[in-house]
């Protein structure tokens, strides 16, 4: 009787520590005096807002997959350390960009990065999250 009982408790409290840190929210903003875009998604439908549009797409299976995929290789506590590649914001030559994304109970935010040049790390998730958009 003790086995069973103490393999039920490792069980909740392991759920318990997948749920504290569940992705509930991917946001990506870039900003410049004039001009905006801003690219959300829960997982499960892609919004995409602009200076002139607004779209939201629901994301397949396939696109589900790939997503969660990609973001195993994002280390989402590490955002912050991120550096970017250029700083073509500084001047208003870009669009300054940031990535965010929420659990259930963290928010990690990376710092300013130009759009269209994110660090490498992100470079493969917001490749794939704009390609959707670029398709519908």
């Amino acid at each position: 009787m003790k086995i069973p009982l103490f393999l039920l408790l490792i069980m909740m409290l392991s759920s318990c520590k997948a749920q504290e840190s569940a992705i509930k929210l991917l946001k990506y903003e870039a900003v410049t005096r004039g001009s905006f875009i801003e690219v959300s998604t829960d997982l499960s439908a892609l919004n995409y807002k602009d200076s002139k549009t607004t779209k939201s797409i629901q994301l397949s299976e396939t696109q589900k997959k790939e997503l969660r995929s990609l973001l195993e290789k994002v280390h989402h506590t590490k955002l912050k350390e991120l550096k970017a590649p250029s700083n073509k914001s500084y001047f208003d030559a870009a669009l300054q960009a940031t990535f965010t994304i929420k659990t259930t109970k963290e928010l990690y935010k990376t710092n300013t990065f130009d759009h269209g040049n994110p660090p490498k790390e992100l470079k493969g998730l917001l490749d794939f999250l704009f390609k959707i958009i670029d398709k519908k």
